[in-house]
């Protein structure tokens, strides 16, 4: 049914769906694109060529997300789970045209000290050397939540846009133009395209064994913090409040968010239990080194893309099973078991475990009158579930909305994307971020793939985004020309500062 005459109708040449880091990462490839603000020396240069609104030269961008602005649910989260820095090196970051951007406003801002890195030297731009990544030594180095999202914003702030809080609920063909209307709220956006850059879509990761006290004061999945807008301590707290000091804690998960539930469950006095289906893993990044190095990841691209479609989404979740922590975590957690306050187990068949409510011998999670589970014989007055999501962006909303009236196939709970990451053939919307796991691997998860993601959307709709191009044609070639040398990735003679090189390596 056509929208009501009262609806409220805003027009814009794309639309994004979403508002975290892949979706900054898009609108600032978008309005960059032939226009990379490594060309400029300064901010007035930048400005007047890129941050500039004239409708006349470039289209004009609507971001749609329920948050208050860029990265505000993303940053909601990181404070849930208390997440004081990012697991991605320095050079990944939502400016897909120059890794150096992030190291640059640390500088500019007098913040160096809140990138942690591997030597320790004084970071400045003279100093940055080449390093076993392909990238200068220094940016390496990890960047505090606070510096990442203050950039964000100050990228967000010169980079164009309109923002809309709301969220989308409806994509169909404009009867009217033929164009795409995303219905959110009481606002209608019509668009000639729309990018999908919203976050992890999948289900909830629940060991069966635990699935019938789900809803329990036992039992909490961290995904539900995001929902109650609590952070790990408050949760621990609130729910052991009627446990006496040295009750156990039963901690199930071998990744980030089970080292600090863990390590939250020991201060606030309690004796706790880390179960993992295999040793915990200490990695630094995020994603496997090699999906970082510039001088790899085209081989593993390569390699990926040539698996055959139906084994990719196996792939995809055997690259991402399993967790890991930095070394940090993992030092803090040997420091705690060597207390005896904490004790870390390892069970390769979690799904084997018994579970039943204490003092009834059974399972029936309808039965409240006991608040303490009994897991294989031991006495546990919490259990938390730092399982994760099974990536199933299928199951999501926002994407059985799209497929209900643009077709298009899927692989594994994985919509079937094109190299450009196009929805379907003829169709002007496209996917990125790790719901483009299909085509981009395993790096999608990571601010890498956010910018790889960005770089290719916004190849693909910069007719769309740059009405007229004659008087920039020479740049633009020139520019093309730079972006379309990959084989310039294996190279480790080339400079830092080579930008060209860095825009083809994320292609």
């Amino acid at each position: 049914m056509d929208p009501a005459p009262s609806r409220f109708s805003s027009t814009a040449t794309i639309a994004i769906i979403g508002g975290g880091p892949h979706a900054l990462a898009v609108l600032s490839a978008l309005h960059e694109r032939s226009y990379a603000s490594p060309q400029f020396k300064d901010d007035a240069a930048y400005n007047l060529r890129v941050g500039f609104n004239s409708h006349k030269l470039v289209g004009t961008v609507t971001v749609i997300d329920p948050g208050e602005t860029f990265c505000d649910m993303w940053s909601r989260r990181f404070h849930t789970l208390g997440i004081e820095r990012l697991r991605s090196p320095l050079f990944a970051h939502p400016h897909a045209y120059d890794e150096h951007a992030l190291l640059n406003f640390a500088i500019r801002t007098g913040r160096t000290a809140e990138i942690t890195h591997p030597v320790g030297a004084e970071i400045t731009r003279d100093n940055i050397q080449r390093s076993p990544m392909g990238f200068g030594f220094t940016l390496h180095g990890q960047p505090s939540t606070a510096l990442f999202n203050d950039f964000c914003t100050h990228l967000a702030e010169r980079t164009p846009h309109k923002w809309v809080q709301e969220t989308v609920t409806e994509v169909k063909r404009d009867p009217a133009t033929g164009k795409y209307r995303l219905r959110c709220g009481d606002v209608d956006v019509v668009a000639d395209a729309v990018v999908v850059a919203t976050g992890p879509q999948g289900r909830w990761n629940i060991p069966s064994p635990f699935r019938p006290f789900i809803g329990t004061p036992s039992v909490v999945h961290t995904a539900e913090l995001f929902e109650a807008g609590l952070t790990l301590g408050e949760v621990v707290i609130n729910r052991t409040a009627h446990l006496a000091e040295g009750s156990q804690v039963l901690v199930i998960g071998g990744g980030l968010t089970a080292a600090q539930a863990a390590l939250a469950a020991v201060r606030a006095g309690f004796r706790v239990s880390l179960r993992s289906r295999e040793a915990l893993r200490m990695r630094d990044y995020d994603v496997e080194t090699e999906w970082l190095d510039r001088r790899h990841v085209n081989r593993l691209r390569f390699d990926f893309l040539s698996t055959p479609m139906a084994e990719r989404s196996s792939f995809l979740r055997e690259a991402t099973a399993g967790g890991s922590m930095p070394g940090s975590y993992l030092e803090e957690l040997q420091a705690a078991a060597t207390t005896g306050r904490l004790e870390l187990q390892v069970e390769p068949d979690i799904e084997r475990m018994v579970v039943k409510r204490d003092g009834d011998g059974g399972d029936d999670a309808s039965n409240t009158d006991h608040t303490s589970l009994i897991v294989d014989d031991e006495v546990f007055g919490l259990v938390i579930l730092a399982t994760g999501v099974a990536l199933d962006p299928s199951s999501s909303p926002i994407f059985k909305e799209i497929r209900k009236n643009f077709p298009a196939t899927f692989v594994g709970g994985f919509p079937q994307l094109d190299e450009s990451l196009r929805w379907s053939e003829n169709e002007d919307i496209f996917v990125v971020g790790c719901n483009a796991g299909l085509q981009l691997g395993p790096g999608a998860l990571n601010l890498m793939g956010a910018m790889r993601s960005g770089i290719l959307v916004a190849e693909e709709l910069h007719d769309l985004m740059w009405k007229d191009t004659r008087a920039h044609k020479s740049q633009l070639e020139s520019n093309l020309y730079g972006m379309l040398e990959i084989d310039s990735c294996s190279s480790s003679e080339s400079d830092d500062d080579d930008h060209d090189d860095f825009a083809s390596c994320v292609k």
